[in-house]
């Protein structure tokens, strides 16, 4: 999926990274391994949109959120590196953001 520009984050471990209405796809550039992070996803999204999530190093135990800071039902809770993408796609109606494998 094409995700756009990309936004670079370098987040400590137990940080909470709050996405940007505009921002599609973020890079995770955490020089080592972290025991936790929260990303919540962008705002005002339409059906369809994707957001890919990307990080330099593992996340030991990642929590995604939807903009309200609402759990993602079956989001991954780890991620993995380096290079390793997650994307999420939003679907109209009561089902909201969910992963896409």
């Amino acid at each position: 999926p094409e995700a756009g520009p990309v936004t670079v984050s370098s987040p400590v471990s137990g940080a909470t990274i709050t996405m940007a209405e505009t921002n599609r796809s973020l890079y995770i550039n955490n020089n080592a391994m972290l025991a936790a992070l929260t990303i919540w996803m962008p705002p005002s999204v339409t059906s369809g949109e994707f957001v890919e999530l990307c990080f330099a190093n593992p996340i030991t135990a990642l929590s995604v959120r939807d903009d309200t800071g609402g759990p993602i039902s079956q989001a991954p809770t780890n991620a993995y590196g380096p290079g390793a993408a997650i994307f999420m796609r939003y679907v109209d109606g009561p089902t909201g953001w969910v992963y896409w494998k």
